[in-house]
């Protein structure tokens, strides 16, 4: 990111975390029981290895009846216990399998071009 009043000498940019919440996760699990609710689904796949969603999982499984599976999109190592013990089932999303989801490098649109970041 870059600085807000660099030094004159020093870098502009600097390699900052950022943990910003996005409330995806909370968007996901309020969708997911409303799906399981509503009868809209029976069956659900989520691709996420956020503990986060266990109670969400939880409970649409007990109050709705439908089978829940998880992927982990990281190392198995990593694997969050909480959404092992939730979920029907769980697998992992191997790194073949993430290289060969993704995009083109670069895509065309009606704006203009699109590029998948460095390192992608």
């Amino acid at each position: 990111m870059v600085l807000a009043d660099p030094p004159a000498d020093g870098p502009h940019k600097v390699q900052v975390m950022n943990t910003e919440e996005k409330r995806s996760d909370v968007n996901l699990a309020c969708n997911l029981l409303a799906d399981a609710l509503v009868g809209r689904i029976d069956t659900a796949v989520i691709l996420s290895n956020d503990s986060d969603l266990a109670e969400a999982i939880r409970l649409a499984r007990r109050f709705a009846g439908i089978r829940v599976g998880v992927i982990n999109p990281y190392p198995a190592r990593d694997r969050s216990r909480e959404l092992s013990i939730e979920a029907d089932f769980v697998r992992q999303f191997k790194g073949e399998h993430r290289a060969s989801s993704q995009f083109a490098p670069q895509l065309q649109d009606t704006t203009g071009a699109i590029a998948n970041p460095l390192g992608w």
